[in-house]
């Protein structure tokens, strides 16, 4: 390039002392701009195409997961038949030999434990109550309190994909903040409701760890730095995709999200 702006200021008049040196001046600053703006260019590039592989990821752990749920939900209808036919036959053998007391009282127990393993939330949809209670399980496990008030009839115009990540990622966040809090109480609150034409989920926790905000978007502090940001991604994604609206509150003991998504 140099060689032939001086070339052509030769062929073009008289070359000037000035005119040699402001080229030699001028030509290497453009390069660096050129080299800078093509290196920025790459970066950018090659974090969009990490972002990309990382929503991948997540589209496909979600999937996964949904089949996942879905089979349980199968499974549990399968055990609700088997639990009326059982419940039929107990009985019926409960009747056959009311002059046993033992067996009376064996079949009673058996009877109760059916029951127990029975109850399941029925709060409208099969999906919810499916998330609902394998979360309520962990938080049991954990020590966590988790209190409920759901209400999810109607919502069968949500795809199970969506209502997966919405319900499984909010829950999902709030039971890691739970679980690593050292003191105070653990709990999770989570209530579900129509206010009009508007189905209305808010998940309140309580938690210790910072929770960054970079912009609008609020990052965890996950060992596992690739997967910053990626679940409330995952739920913004899902409410947009029913012109929906996500809001959060963050203190340094609260951790409350709301999400509204209008009736189709």
């Amino acid at each position: 390039m140099l060689k032939i702006l001086v070339r052509f200021a030769e062929m073009h008049g008289p070359f000037q002392i000035e005119q040699y040196l402001i080229i030699m001046e001028v030509v290497p600053q453009l390069a660096i701009i050129a080299i800078t703006v093509t290196i920025y260019i790459v970066i950018e590039i090659k974090k969009e195409n990490e972002e990309r592989i990382k929503e991948k990821q997540a589209y496909n752990r979600l999937e996964t997961k949904n089949d996942y749920y879905e089979k349980v939900e199968e499974s549990q209808n399968q055990i609700r038949r088997l639990y009326h036919d059982m419940n039929n036959h107990l009985y019926n053998i409960q009747m056959m030999n009311k002059s046993s007391e033992d067996a009376s009282d064996y079949i009673v127990s058996l009877q109760n434990e059916l029951k127990e393993a029975r109850k399941t939330r029925v709060s409208g949809n099969s999906l919810f109550d499916i998330i609902v209670d394998e979360k309520m399980n962990i938080c049991k496990n954990k020590g966590i309190e988790f209190d409920i008030d759901v209400d999810s009839k109607n919502t069968g115009f949500i795809k199970n994909m969506d209502m997966s990540s919405i319900l499984a990622n909010i829950l999902d966040n709030a039971i890691e903040a739970c679980d690593k809090m050292t003191s105070n109480k653990k709990y999770i609150k989570l209530t579900s409701m129509w206010a009009d034409d508007m189905f209305v989920i808010i998940c309140e926790n309580s938690k210790e760890n910072e929770v960054k905000k970079i912009g609008d978007r609020f990052i965890t502090d996950k060992l596992n730095k690739s997967e910053h940001g990626i679940g409330i991604k995952s739920v913004e994604k899902s409410v947009k995709n029913y012109d929906g609206n996500m809001m959060i509150f963050c203190d340094d003991n609260l951790f409350k999200v709301k999400i509204m998504i209008p009736k189709r």
